[in-house]
């Protein structure tokens, strides 16, 4: 058999990336958040895409076989999306997909009341719109933040 081929073709068998983590698990509307997807076989020698479903996708950066980042896409209205994986040029090359909430932009109209003592304790009522209730919500007050309530 006579090889007529003038490169010799090298196929990498590789393990299948797996995402075990992505933090944060929301974020704006406005897109740009950067997100930490933390996992396995992350391979650093193809351009790998971070695909938010019909959001769209993003271009990641490698960190290490086990991290990368990527920015969010905007979308025009609240939505939840399944991140996955894909290299340039693939389909998604990560089995499992994991959710990523699109909220609404906060929008304070009103805090009551406006002083409190140094010492804190003081309850402080804040209105407006696109509060989202969750265990981790809270307040920010300088360099102090406290847990917050939604009502």
């Amino acid at each position: 058999m006579v090889d007529w081929s003038a490169k010799k073709l090298v196929l990498k068998k590789t393990p299948q990336p797996v995402i075990t983590s992505i933090t944060p698990d929301s974020g704006s509307v406005k897109g740009g958040l950067p997100l930490i997807i933390s996992g396995e076989n992350f391979f650093h020698e193809s351009v790998i895409w971070c695909d938010f479903g019909p959001a769209g996708s993003t271009q990641a950066r490698w960190l290490s076989t086990n991290k990368i980042t990527c920015l969010t896409p905007s979308v025009t209205f609240p939505t939840d999306v399944l991140v996955s994986l894909r290299y340039e040029g693939s389909e998604k090359i990560t089995d499992v997909n994991y959710p990523f909430m699109y909220y609404r932009d906060i929008s304070i109209t009103s805090a009551s009341p406006m002083r409190g003592f140094v010492t804190g304790g003081t309850i402080v009522e804040i209105s407006g719109s696109g509060f989202i209730g969750t265990s981790t919500m809270s307040c920010s007050f300088g360099a102090y933040q406290v847990l917050a309530r939604f009502v």
